[in-house]
């Protein structure tokens, strides 16, 4: 009785990320993705380095960053089914300038800054 064992040819075999990002179009596509991601991971950051510089408490920072990302694990499925409904160009822009302004509007809303500093120069 002999045993074979037989091994997996074709491309999965020995291909990495080299074989991954050297297929058209995915070096790209996957700097875009990451780039458009960037706000939605520094968000919590941004919001416990914002309520400590106002000298509150870190718990209430805590807390804020776990609401967003509470929020965001919420919202990201919807936005997603919206997109399977609409198209991406009809969700993403408006969706993109209402998370624009929501950001913007809470350095704005700092106790300590007045409303003249938080508009372009």
């Amino acid at each position: 009785m002999s045993t074979t064992t037989t091994t997996a040819t074709g491309p999965a075999q020995g291909s990495g990320y080299r074989a991954v990002l050297g297929s058209p179009h995915v070096a790209r596509l996957l700097g875009g993705t990451m780039i458009g991601r960037l706000p939605t991971g520094m968000a919590p950051i941004v919001i416990l380095l914002l309520v400590r510089a106002e000298h509150g408490p870190l718990a209430l920072a805590g807390l804020l960053g776990a609401l967003y990302g509470l929020a965001s694990a919420l919202g990201q499925p919807l936005l997603g089914r919206l997109i399977d409904r609409h198209g991406q160009t009809q969700v993403l822009v408006p969706a993109t300038i209402a998370a624009s302004r929501a950001r913007r509007s809470c350095c704005c809303r700092a106790p300590a800054r007045p409303a003249t500093q938080c508009s372009p120069r």
